[in-house]
């Protein structure tokens, strides 16, 4: 369980989880991350400002994404 979402066995979780897991909003199928609360999750864990967090996430996470990738919900206002 995942924010109350239950995880099929096999399905991709970002790591590390203590900052992904955070951010999680849904499954379907994959794990459905929220941008926003991501940023806040990696500004209240990390010591990366938010141009590093968008970057870092981008380039390293988002930046090749294999089938059942987890997906990136671009939920800023």
């Amino acid at each position: 369980m995942i924010n109350g979402f239950k995880v099929p066995d096999g399905t991709i979780i970002l790591e590390p989880q203590r900052i992904f897991n955070d951010a999680v909003v849904g499954i379907d199928g994959v794990l459905l991350y929220s941008l926003s609360k991501l940023i806040d999750s990696f500004m209240e864990k990390t010591e990366l400002n938010y141009f590093e967090i968008i970057e870092h996430l981008s380039y390293n996470t988002w930046g090749y994404c294999p089938a059942n990738w987890p997906l990136l919900i671009e939920d800023l206002e």
